[in-house]
């Protein structure tokens, strides 16, 4: 397709993207030592359902953490990460799924905190698609946060619940 694209003189302007993560970006076929094809990894679902104008690059790691150097330091993503950022530059998105393995040695707490180590160091390096990245997140959990809030607010507050059951 590529090929006869260039040939009729069109120009290609292929959007890329990094998914960055652990076993479940890897594709580890669970209570195997197998990985699923690339077409049942949901990278290569992403990969599928975009088209040819995208090209998914996959960095998974089996027991990948955000910051916890165990079992190896070379298995973290804050060290990793600034790597797959700079061999994939330029690049248009990225996703990045860690936490999980954080969660076999640590609790949900630290597991958040070293998303924000990585954010955090994003944003000392300057790699702009991934802080672009974390500012969508958080907008978006602030979002529904606020929602949630003002939803239990009319199960809460009596003066509310009483203006909505009286229309």
């Amino acid at each position: 397709r590529d090929a006869a694209l260039f040939a009729k003189g069109e120009e290609i302007c292929m959007k890329h993207v990094l998914c960055f993560g652990d076993s479940n970006t890897w594709g580890f076929i669970p209570g195997t030592c197998k990985r699923y094809d690339e077409h049942t990894r949901w990278t290569g679902i992403l990969q599928d359902e975009l088209g040819a104008d995208w090209r998914i690059h996959e960095n998974g790691q089996n027991g990948r953490t955000t910051v916890f150097p165990e079992p190896k330091d070379f298995m973290t993503g804050l060290g990793a990460l600034p790597y797959a950022l700079d061999t994939l530059r330029p690049l248009d998105a990225i996703i990045i799924m860690l936490g999980t393995n954080d969660l076999k040695e640590h609790t949900a707490q630290a597991s958040v905190n070293g998303v924000g180590t990585l954010i955090l160091t994003s944003i000392r390096s300057k790699d702009i698609p991934v802080v672009i990245g974390a500012i969508v997140i958080l907008a978006v959990c602030y979002t529904l946060v606020m929602l949630v809030v003002d939803i239990l607010y009319g199960f809460i507050d009596p003066q509310i619940k009483a203006r909505y059951l009286k229309r």
